[in-house]
C-alpha cells in the first residue's frame, strides 16, 4: 500500500529529536571511552613488555599509573595485616590478605597478597627488608550493603585509605593505591594465591555505542511510520 508524508506534530517532533540526540551523545560517548581503553590497554601491553622497575610511592598517588607492574622494597607490619571478607574463588569462601608494607620515612604501601581460604591463618611475615613484584591496583568499592568493619577484629568488610591510617595512627602517610602482589615471597609456597585476585577488565563499549546508535534507529524509524507516513 502506498504512502504520503504528512506533517507531524510539534510536540512528538521536539520529545524524538530530544531522545535521538540524548541516545547518539551516549552513542558518541561509548565509543570515546572505546578509544581510552584501547589505550589503556595498550599500555598496559607495552608495560607487560618491558623490564620491570621498582616503583615509588609516587606511583601509588596517580590513577594513571594502575596496573604498572613493577617491585617495591620494604619490611611487612604483620601488627596491621587484615582479611578483606567474603571473597570466594573457585566456589569456595575465603578472604583476601591486606598487609601494610613500610617503604620508609612513614610511607606505607597496602599490599593485597593474594585469597586464601576460610579458617586460613596468615603465617608471621619475614622481618627485615622483601622485595615484592606486582602491580598498582584500586581498593576494592564497597557497595551500599556492604556492613561497616566490625571493632577490635582483623577481618574487615571494607579496605580503604581511611581506615588503614586510622589503624597504623599518625605519623604514617597511606598511598591512595595498592599494590596487587603477583608472586609469592619466599616464606609463601602455596597461600595466598596471588593468581586469584586478577582483575578483569573488560572492554565492551562498541556494543554499547551499538546499542545506543541502534535505539536512535529504532526512535527514529517509529516516529517516521507513526507520524511522517500515512497511508492512502
Amino acid at each position: 500500500m502506498p504512502y504520503r508524508f504528512q506533517k507531524p506534530p510539534l510536540v512528538a517532533s521536539i520529545l524524538t529529536l530530544g531522545g535521538i540526540s540524548v541516545l547518539c551523545g551516549l552513542g558518541t560517548w561509548q565509543l570515546q571511552r572505546l578509544a581510552q581503553k584501547e589505550e589503556f590497554l595498550a599500555q598496559i601491553a607495552r608495560w607487560q613488555e618491558t623490564p620491570q622497575e621498582s616503583l615509588t610511592f609516587d606511583d601509588f598517588s596517580d590513577e594513571a599509573q594502575l596496573y604498572k607492574p613493577g617491585t617495591l622494597q620494604g619490611h611487612w607490619l604483620d601488627n596491621a595485616a587484615v582479611k578483606l571478607i567474603p571473597r570466594s574463588y573457585d566456589g569456595k569462601a575465603g578472604a583476601h590478605i591486606y598487609t601494610p608494607l613500610d617503604i620508609g620515612e612513614g610511607r606505607i604501601v597496602i599490599v593485597n597478597r593474594g585469597w586464601v581460604p576460610q579458617g586460613y591463618d596468615l603465617p608471621e611475615s619475614p622481618s627485615g627488608s622483601i622485595s615484592l613484584t606486582g602491580e598498582i591496583g584500586r581498593f576494592p568499592t564497597p557497595n551500599m550493603f556492604t556492613p561497616d568493619n566490625p571493632a577490635d577484629t582483623k577481618e574487615w568488610y571494607r579496605v580503604s585509605v581511611l581506615a588503614f591510617q586510622a589503624a597504623l595512627g599518625d605519623g604514617n602517610e597511606v598511598a591512595p593505591l595498592a599494590l596487587r602482589q603477583t608472586r609469592d615471597d619466599s616464606s609463601l609456597t602455596n597461600l595466598p594465591l596471588t593468581d586469584a585476585t586478577k582483575p578483569q577488565i573488560n572492554n565492551n563499549h562498541a556494543s554499547y555505542a551499538a546499542f545506543w546508535f541502534a535505539m536512535a534507529g529504532i526512535m527514529a524509524g517509529v516516529f517516521t511510520l507513526r507520524f511522517l507516513c500515512k497511508k492512502y
